[in-house]
């Protein structure tokens, strides 16, 4: 689990390869920036209502982060499985 410095998350709404709708969670942690998508059903259904657009969700106490299935090369990319909001 990880807390996002300051406990705020910019929140990107985007069209990405494949025409597929992206949710992406843009944060500090330690001070390093991370842009990481998500799992998190309450985010997915959420956001994905909000439309395109960039958005702020404050007051996050934590998130846990997952490594994604892995790639055909053996890669995997880190994830955000769920947000845990004040």
């Amino acid at each position: 689990m990880v807390q996002p410095d300051g406990g705020l998350l910019t929140v990107t709404v985007a069209k990405e390869r494949d025409d597929k709708t992206k949710i992406r969670l843009h944060f500090r942690y330690n001070r390093v920036k991370y842009a990481l998508t998500t799992t998190d059903i309450w985010s997915q259904d959420y956001f994905r209502g909000c439309g395109i657009g960039e958005y702020e969700l404050e007051n996050i106490q934590a998130m846990t982060i997952s490594l994604g299935e892995p790639f055909a090369n053996g890669n995997t990319t880190k994830i955000v499985a769920e947000i845990f909001r004040g």
